[in-house]
């Protein structure tokens, strides 16, 4: 998570000053350990986690029906192609089709991962 947090961290412990508030969580019902993980990682004062959807038992399809329904669009996951973090086998999938879709970034991040693994 320091990789996507840090800096967001930061900026909180800046702008609230260890006020209280809330930050609210996009992770799904299918997430339900990241809501544990993201609890447990935060040291930030005054930081109370929201998980609205793992709240509402909205799993990663319903969020994308109701994203279509309210916006006419397909809305696919985020996906950074330079993402230092282990895909799970379930996405494997979708992570194919993604680099299927775009293969000359698909080209950059096997080149990149291979000179890595070297």
């Amino acid at each position: 998570m320091r990789a996507e947090g840090e800096v967001g961290d930061r900026w909180l412990v800046q702008v609230m000053g260890g006020r209280p508030f809330r930050q609210i969580m996009g992770f799904n019902a299918d997430e339900p350990g990241r809501h544990f993980g993201d609890a447990a990682a935060s040291k930030l004062p005054g930081r109370t986690g929201i998980y609205p959807l793992i709240d509402w038992g909205w799993h990663r399809r319903q969020c994308e029906d109701y994203l279509l329904e309210r916006f006419g669009v397909h809305w696919p996951k985020s996906y950074c192609t330079f993402c230092c973090f282990p895909v799970s086998m379930g996405a494997l999938p979708a992570r194919l089709e993604r680099m299927r879709s775009h293969p000359d970034i698909a080209g950059e991040v096997l080149r990149l991962e291979y000179t890595a693994m070297s």
